[in-house]
């Protein structure tokens, strides 16, 4: 990607990343929502390819420019390795502390915050993506605790 123009990147590139950590295949043929990064030039003609020789079907399309979607896909990747931690941490904080089962606690705190989906591990893409989001700048110090290292 460094070694292409600007231009180039305009008039032929789209990112469309994907924003499901699940390992069933269907959730990445029709997620809930799908992030395309690119002109809108660039953006019709491959959303012609895929209604036309591919399975995808997104219930909701997002349509932005090329660095924000690389941006988007970061922070996803990023509050998914805080929100996984944050979990691990409690279960194991009940856990300590006694007199309480840790995955009632769970599943009532997901409730009332409104979180329905917990990653239930930190996956080794997920930690290449929040080291890559942290590497370049300083002020990601959440997503960089949660890395270790």
């Amino acid at each position: 990607m460094m070694s292409l123009t600007k231009q180039v990147v305009d008039n032929k590139i789209v990112y469309m990343p994907d924003l499901t950590d699940s390992a069933n295949l269907s959730d990445h043929i029709t997620p809930p929502i799908q992030i395309l990064g690119g002109s809108p030039e660039v953006i019709k003609a491959h959303m012609e390819i895929i209604q036309n020789a591919t399975w995808f079907s997104a219930e909701e399309l997002k349509v932005t420019s090329f660095a924000e979607a690389v941006y988007v896909k970061l922070a996803t990747t990023g509050y998914r390795l805080v929100q996984q931690k944050f979990f691990d941490e409690l279960h194991e904080a009940v856990m300590d502390m006694k007199n309480a089962n840790p995955m009632v606690v769970s599943r009532i705190v997901r409730s009332t915050l409104g979180v329905s989906n917990v990653p239930s591990h930190v996956s080794s893409g997920l930690c290449y993506d929040a080291r890559i989001f942290t590497g370049g700048t300083d002020t990601l110090s959440l997503i960089e605790s949660c890395l270790g290292d």
